[in-house]
């Protein structure tokens, strides 16, 4: 397995088993899911997010229930908003990296999945970031990139 694949696996194991918290549409076709016990997004904010904040960023996504797309990132927001309601409380059962290219499946309960497909290799175009509950930061992209440090909004 590749650093970068070993890197993903070891912060995506860590959130195995727990349930989506807060799902949200941001801009344009963005998805944040936060999973754990809700915390401050840096100690002088009174913004929240969940202990682990997962922000599907510059990828191209698709969510699929039981062999069918219920949505995907080209989708009216509208349309995305409505759908992903759907996840709120469903557990992460597995993961999977599907390619070189760091392409993941997130599996949940009732048989939906998320897919996300790296789909640039322009700079400052993450494909999506993991932040954890001691503000470090998995980032996945550009192209089959991946790094980990502390988050630019440190507890401290």
């Amino acid at each position: 397995m590749s650093d970068e694949k070993e890197m993903i696996d070891r912060e995506l194991s860590k959130i195995r088993d727990l349930k989506i918290e807060n799902i949200s549409l941001g801009h344009g076709s963005f998805l944040t899911l936060d999973f754990g016990e809700k915390i401050k997004i840096r100690k002088d904010s009174d913004l929240m997010r969940g202990e682990w904040h997962l922000w599907i960023y510059m990828c191209s996504w698709r969510i699929v229930k039981e062999g069918l797309i219920l949505t995907a990132s080209n989708d009216s927001q509208e349309s995305i908003y409505h759908k992903i309601q759907e996840l709120a409380q469903l557990k992460l059962i597995d993961f999977e990296i599907v390619n070189e290219f760091l392409d993941v499946n997130l599996l949940f309960e009732k048989y939906i999945t998320i897919s996300l497909f790296n789909c640039s290799t322009e700079e400052d175009n993450e494909h999506w970031m993991l932040f954890t509950p001691d503000y470090h930061v998995l980032t996945v992209g550009p192209a089959n990139k991946t790094s980990y440090g502390l988050s630019e909004n440190p507890k401290e």
